[in-house]
């Protein structure tokens, strides 16, 4: 939480850079994307070790997220020097603001996610599919985005937000095989995505269905995420540290790298079922997995700006945000760790 915190004391505004660069020694632009998701954090850890400048400051993020953003009600794609939306950075930016919202019933934080959620309404596809203003096309991860359009439902009650995540859930479900794994993932490789994308699918239907009321479709959606991420335990269970980098239609890799975006999600996942299933051998993956990163993290370090960050990839040189300290790498690591301690907490992005 301290990185995260320096993160943002080295951006030029009050968002979160999106990471520090070990090459050149330097901060990157704020991220509005990440910069949303790690509001809910921050709250979360501000309860917990009530240290209650990391809700000052998750205000401040708050904040400068309305201030860039578009004037549609969309989030900007990218680092905030771009100028165009993407829909999966909106979604995860209401994230932050229905946090904000519930914390402090400022009014304004729920105007700004209604904006965003009814732009992602109207650029939705009538099957309930993105293709407009996405990273190429169409993906299950935006599961995320159904997430985040059940918050702003729960808080607005305006229906037609939960019928358009009715309608993504459904289209991300029929892109799941019968092994579990998902189509339509990848940002890379279509057959082989990254674990960290992999795991935004997982923990977006987990998170959609504790928001949905009983229904077959909340049980599907829950029945797909574990099925998942039982795949997920088992491919696990067989590595000796860390999980493969990406994984193909078999659950199979090739890969000699990890990445540790991925891995700290999938601790998070596991969390969450182990709270709502009772199975334990969830907890006892995600405490081993939690534990693996705890070897990579330089807790000790005495350069604030590499002193617990989490990197993009393991090795360091690893293809997935080579030699850089991640601030979603870092902040999913930060959500294993308060949910270890409770897993019942409910973080909220």
């Amino acid at each position: 939480m301290e990185w995260l915190k320096t993160s943002q004391d080295g951006s030029k505004d009050s968002g979160i850079s999106a990471y520090f660069d070990l090459l050149k020694h330097s901060w990157a632009y704020s991220y509005p994307e990440t910069t949303g998701y790690i509001i809910p954090t921050f709250l979360a850890y501000a309860d917990t070790s009530q240290k209650y400048e990391f809700e000052e400051r998750a205000i401040r993020m708050g904040d400068w997220e309305i201030a860039v953003q578009l004037p549609s009600g969309a989030c900007r794609a990218g680092d905030v020097r771009n100028r165009f939306p993407r829909v999966f950075n909106t979604g995860q930016v209401i994230l932050g603001w229905c946090s904000l919202f519930r914390r402090t019933s400022d009014p304004k934080y729920l105007r700004a996610a209604v904006d965003a959620s009814s732009w992602l309404v109207r650029v939705q596809d009538d099957d309930g599919k993105w293709t407009r203003h996405t990273y190429q096309g169409p993906r299950t991860y935006h599961a995320r985005v159904s997430w985040a359009l059940l918050e702003t439902y729960a808080l607005s009650e305006r229906k037609v937000f939960l019928k358009a995540a009715q309608k993504n859930l459904s289209w991300v479900l029929s892109q799941q095989t019968d092994n579990g794994w998902f189509r339509n993932t990848s940002l890379s490789d279509p057959n082989s995505p990254w674990t960290h994308l992999i795991a935004y699918t997982v923990q977006g239907l987990l998170e959609s269905h504790r928001l949905l009321s009983n229904s077959a479709l909340s049980t599907n959606v829950y029945a797909g995420a574990k099925r998942a991420a039982s795949k997920l335990r088992t491919v696990y269970a067989a590595s000796s540290f860390l999980l493969p980098s990406s994984l193909d239609a078999r659950w199979k890799s090739s890969d000699l790298y990890s990445c540790l975006t991925g891995d700290a999600q999938i601790a998070v996942v596991w969390l969450k079922l182990h709270a709502t299933s009772g199975d334990s051998t969830y907890r006892k993956a995600a405490l081993r997995m939690i534990g693996e990163l705890k070897t990579i993290q330089r807790a000790d370090h005495r350069d604030p700006a590499l002193r617990g960050g989490i990197p993009g990839s393991y090795p360091v040189d690893g293809a997935y945000a080579r030699y850089k300290l991640l601030s979603w790498a870092t902040k999913f690591f930060a959500d294993a760790l308060l949910l270890k301690a409770n897993s019942r907490l409910v973080l909220g992005g």
